[in-house]
């Protein structure tokens, strides 16, 4: 989708970067023209009176056109650093969850096996140290099972009960020393990851105003450089800014180039497809005894079409799971 939506955004910027070199490039030619033209009309004005400068008209609306899609430009960039970050900070988390729930789970483990009373069974890991179980692989859930572990590790004169291994125990402070960093760090990635998800909401709102102001934009400067380009008597260059009434900020004709270009796309699958129907009433026969050696066809190797990577996983998003 969002590859999808780039691509649309790069087609609205082509389509007003040729807009702004045919003004840029014909301008001269074509104010001198208007010049020529206008000048029968504008004979009998009174003295003083300014004539109409079609030269400052064309670059004005080139600049305005610049301006909008320089600003879509600055939109489309800021929300790709967004994702980039929240792409960034998902990849940094999952690293802290893999490595927290590792040692989470040891250090249940290694108290159940330290502190296990006799004929009693496991003493309960979540009395002792805090620590609850089963350990969760869900990042806000693991951070809230050991920021709760923390809290109890923390409790004034803690003390564990005696190890079934004489000599053999663990102090509150050294399970600490393992946890409080990772609390940290997780709450960082997530707070950051929060907040980029928010900018993101943000961004996303700021970006589809600016697509639609661009392509208003876009519309009239194109239709007013056609106009100045029609009455000046060059046609062909109109035709060539001229603004697509179906796709709003594109050019017609880069509209109707790509509507061709779809039509003969979908004439060469229609015939794929009937040549695709021969080839297996050909296969069909061959298999029967008719028309062919008799010897069943060998079944078709799949296309890299129909290959489907099992690996291949949807790009994250910043926003939590």
């Amino acid at each position: 989708m969002l590859e999808a939506q780039s691509d649309r955004i790069l087609a609205l910027v082509q389509s007003a970067t040729k807009v702004e070199t045919e003004i840029e490039t014909h301008t001269e030619e074509v104010a001198t023209g208007l010049d020529e033209d206008f000048a029968t009309a504008t004979a009998g004005w009174g003295e003083g009176q300014p004539k109409p400068d079609f030269r400052t008209q064309l670059k004005a609306l080139k600049a305005k056109l610049g301006d909008s899609r320089e600003k879509l430009s600055a939109a489309e960039e800021h929300t790709i650093g967004l994702v980039r970050q929240g792409v960034e900070l998902r990849v940094e988390r999952s690293e802290l969850v893999e490595g927290l729930y590792e040692d989470f789970s040891s250090m249940r483990r290694t108290v159940e096996e330290l502190y296990r009373g006799k004929g009693k069974g496991n003493v309960n890991v979540f009395v002792v140290a805090g620590i609850q179980g089963p350990t969760s692989q869900k990042p806000t859930k693991l951070l809230r099972q050991v920021d709760l572990a923390i809290k109890h590790l923390h409790t004034p004169g803690l003390e564990f009960p005696a190890s079934r291994f004489d000599g053999t125990g663990l102090q509150p402070s050294q399970l600490l020393q393992v946890l409080e960093p990772y609390s940290v760090s997780m709450h960082d990635v997530q707070g950051a990851l929060g907040k980029v998800a928010s900018e993101l909401n943000a961004s996303r709102k700021e970006k589809n105003r600016a697509i639609e102001a661009h392509k208003t934009t876009f519309k009239w400067v194109a239709r007013n450089a056609e106009s100045l380009f029609e009455l000046a008597g060059e046609h062909e260059l109109a035709e060539r800014i001229r603004p697509s009434a179906r796709r709003p900020g594109r050019r017609a004709i880069e509209v109707a180039n790509d509507s061709q270009g779809e039509s003969q796309a979908e004439n060469f699958q229609d015939g794929d497809a009937q040549n695709g129907g021969a080839a297996v009433q050909d296969s069909a026969e061959s298999a029967s005894g008719e028309g062919g050696s008799g010897e069943p066809a060998g079944e078709p190797k799949p296309t890299s079409s129909q290959a489907v990577d099992a690996s291949a996983e949807p790009a994250p998003s910043p926003s939590d799971g």
